[in-house]
C-alpha cells in the first residue's frame, strides 16, 4: 500500500490560530522550522512516526498564492526575434 501524502490547513473564521497537519516532507520541515525561530507562536502538537507533523499557527501566517516560473532562456531566444 502507498503512503498517502495529506496536508490540511484548517481555521474557524475569527479565530486567530490555524491547525495544520502535513505529511509532505517540505511543509513538515518548514513549520518545524518556524517553531524553533518563533517558540511563542507556532506549536507543535505531533510528530508522527511517518514524519507528518500536527500544528498550531498563526493565521496571519497562512498564504495562499500563484507562482509563476519564468524560463529565461525562452524569453532571451524570443527578444532576439
Amino acid at each position: 500500500m502507498s503512503r498517502v501524502i495529506e496536508n490540511v490547513i484548517e481555521w474557524i473564521d475569527g479565530d486567530k490560530y490555524a491547525t495544520c497537519t502535513f505529511s509532505s516532507g517540505k511543509f513538515a520541515n518548514n513549520v518545524l522550522k518556524l517553531a524553533e525561530k518563533y517558540p511563542d507562536d507556532v506549536k507543535i502538537l505531533a510528530k508522527n512516526r511517518d514524519k507528518s507533523v500536527l500544528a498550531k499557527v498563526p493565521l496571519n501566517a497562512v498564504h495562499v498564492s500563484i507562482y509563476k516560473r519564468k524560463n529565461n532562456n525562452i524569453e532571451a531566444i524570443n527578444n532576439k526575434e
